[in-house]
């Protein structure tokens, strides 16, 4: 008898994240089935160590995906997904045909995004010293207006006194 694991999904406009929680998967015996209409086959034996077991997971998606385009990889800890949804748009207002509550169907709190909060910037991975080129930091000699100053903040004090305590430092070496 297969055991039916834990899933956890996240969407953007354009794709689904989904995460199948089965760790120590043997990647040549996995089955795995994606196609166009939205429907996900996984067949597999994993678990922990000592305590390996069949599992099994079928889905129907609420739409239809782009599953030639679509991606997963069979790690160590779980099965993941990348499905591009086959219309890019609004979000789905749920991951399956099958309207109620799946006991197996959960949030992916690590790839979760507000649909409204999409379009903001992300300072994450795609930040790089260059994108702060355009910014004005101001000259190298400090002005005379105390505007913006820090003057009465311990920490700034501290780190004023830490970097002349640096420059006095390496003046001496």
């Amino acid at each position: 008898m297969s055991h039916t694991p834990d899933f956890y999904w996240a969407q953007r406009k354009d794709k689904l994240f989904l995460t199948i929680d089965v760790p120590n998967v043997d990647k040549n015996q996995v089955s795995i089935e994606l196609t166009d209409d939205g429907k996900l086959s996984f067949k597999g034996r994993g678990g922990e160590l000592h305590e390996k077991a069949d599992y099994e997971l079928h889905l129907e998606l609420l739409h239809p995906i782009k599953a030639e385009e679509s991606k997963y990889s069979v790690t160590a800890r779980n099965i993941r997904f990348v499905i591009v949804k086959k219309e890019s748009g609004s979000y789905w207002e749920r991951l399956l045909k099958q309207p109620g509550k799946n006991i197996h169907c959960k949030v992916d709190w690590e790839h979760w995004k507000d649909e409204d909060s999409e379009d903001e910037f992300d300072f994450g991975s795609a930040w790089d010293s260059k994108d702060m080129a355009d910014f004005d930091f101001g000259s190298d000699k400090e002005s005379s207006s105390d505007e913006g100053s820090l003057e009465g903040d311990d920490d700034s004090t501290a780190m004023k006194e830490e970097s002349l305590n640096e420059n006095n430092h390496e003046n001496h070496s």
